[in-house]
């Protein structure tokens, strides 16, 4: 990638939440093999391996029914066009996100409004997710991140 030099690269911390000890580390490739190790520790272990595992299909809402801003529907235009290959058709539509991007950052400056993430909010050096008190029960700690993800209120 641009930062790094290499693609498909993640870099991770874990902490302790109740101190911000530095734990473990995770590092790796995305389309590969993600390593787990203690801090400081020089050996690292497989945390996952992409290429041994099975790929579940995405499930998807219909894009008319996606927010304007969920990638899939404020992509798809760019989408098709490198599907067909058209270069030009994928450069305009990159350039219409874009722009419109801008526009909206350069609006909320104008009128002195920060940007804020919808799920995270920056903590430190990172982020942390704004939902609380997530259940340790499997079930229901899926519950309560669909129910945040999908019925959280957006303002596009």
């Amino acid at each position: 990638g641009f930062f790094t030099g290499s693609y498909n690269i993640i870099q991770g911390k874990i902490k302790r939440e109740s101190t911000g000890e530095h734990l473990y580390d995770i590092s790796g490739k995305w389309s590969d093999e993600i390593y787990i190790k203690k801090h400081n520790a020089k050996e690292k272990d497989v945390l996952f391996d992409v290429k041994a595992s099975r790929i579940h299909p995405k499930i998807v809402a219909p894009e008319e029914q996606q927010e304007p801003i969920e990638s899939r529907r404020l992509w798809s235009k760019l989408t098709a066009a490198l599907k067909i290959n058209d270069q030009d058709v994928a450069t305009q539509e990159k350039n219409k996100v874009e722009d419109e991007q801008r526009v909206k950052s350069k609006s909320r400056e104008d009128q002195g409004l920060p940007h804020v993430p919808r799920f995270f909010e920056p903590k430190g050096e990172g982020f942390d997710i704004k939902l609380e008190n997530i259940s340790p029960d499997a079930q229901e700690a899926k519950k309560q991140i669909t129910d945040f993800i999908f019925n959280t209120p957006t303002s596009v």
